[in-house]
């Protein structure tokens, strides 16, 4: 609850608007003013910098009626062990939602103050994020991926199923230029906890807590002043450990793999005008658990693929 409340403030003084976004990975942000910091903030966000310090800032909730994948109505109730009532024509399908929060601050050290075997840019950052969701459940123990958030599932529930998430981390990063590459390796540390609520089947609830670290390495050459590639990811491993709120109790530890990539090319005719398009594979997590019919903690693996184009208009940038 404390860290929660902690990342809304933190995120509340970060932002300054709001801004709805599909999840994606990280790409890469230069903050307009004089500093000219360069920032490794997701598509969307908010920047503000003042000397050598920025923060940045998402928030987004969105709701939808769309059907998600294994809940048409032909197979609503007819999985076994499912406990939800099938769907009829006329009958509205159940509304999921997700809203996702997060933001960082950091500080870039100033040139000179490390040696140049370390790169340019010096960089660290503090994130928070906390995200929920609540969508309908398709009576499996198969995780299932909703606007990039992957959710265990439980093939002995039924109703609906909502989840929680908060994350903190601490990333140090920097620049080597290669040629017209630059390249910016970064190491990140990261805990989360993590909570997903179940409706009937005696399972009450599934939660783990993640610790460990990843790596990552993200690119971007520059063809001419217009046009520009990027291509980057990250790899992480964690300590799990798995808590299962059942009639036979529960629970169990794993050592994950987490992966992220994204491949993008930016075309920016004017400072204050670009047109972008990305593809790339987010929140790969090899044992998301789950509960299986047995009522017993499962793992499978999960991720959400994702491409998409955009347009930003900049104000203000000179």
């Amino acid at each position: 609850m404390k860290a929660r409340l902690l990342a809304t403030v933190a995120l509340f003084v970060a932002t300054i608007g709001v801004s709805q976004a599909q999840e994606t990975a990280p790409v890469e942000t230069t903050v307009p003013g004089s500093s000219n910091l360069p920032v490794n903030a997701p598509q969307g966000a908010v920047v503000r910098s003042l000397g050598g310090f920025y923060m940045w800032g998402q928030g987004g909730a969105w709701a939808t009626n769309q059907q998600i994948r294994d809940q048409a109505p032909e197979n609503v109730g007819n999985t076994p062990g499912s406990a939800q009532s099938p769907l009829s024509p006329d009958m509205p399908l159940p509304s999921a939602s997700s809203q996702t929060t997060r933001g960082a601050v950091g500080y870039v050290m100033p040139g000179g103050t490390l040696s140049s075997a370390w790169g340019s840019n010096v960089r660290t950052e503090f994130g928070l994020s906390q995200t929920t969701a609540n969508m309908p459940l398709a009576g499996s123990n198969g995780t299932s991926v909703y606007n990039g958030i992957a959710l265990g599932g439980c093939s002995t529930c039924g109703g609906t199923s909502g989840y929680d998430a908060t994350e903190m981390s601490a990333k140090a990063a920097s620049d080597y230029k290669v040629g017209g590459v630059t390249l910016t390796p970064s190491i990140t540390v990261f805990n989360s906890e993590s909570t997903q609520n179940f409706n009937g089947g005696g399972v009450s609830s599934l939660g783990w807590r993640d610790t460990g670290a990843k790596v990552g390495l993200d690119s971007k050459m520059n063809l001419n002043k217009q046009l520009s590639l990027g291509i980057g990811g990250s790899y992480g491993v964690a300590s799990r450990e798995v808590s299962l709120s059942s009639a036979d109790g529960g629970g169990g530890e794993a050592s994950p793999y987490l992966a992220n990539g994204e491949a993008r090319v930016t075309y920016k005719p004017s400072d204050e005008f670009s047109l972008n398009g990305y593809a790339g594979l987010s929140n790969y997590d090899n044992r998301l658990p789950g509960v299986s019919s047995g009522g017993k903690v499962d793992y499978s693996a999960a991720g959400n693929a994702y491409y998409g184009a955009g347009a930003t208009w900049r104000f203000g940038t000179k």
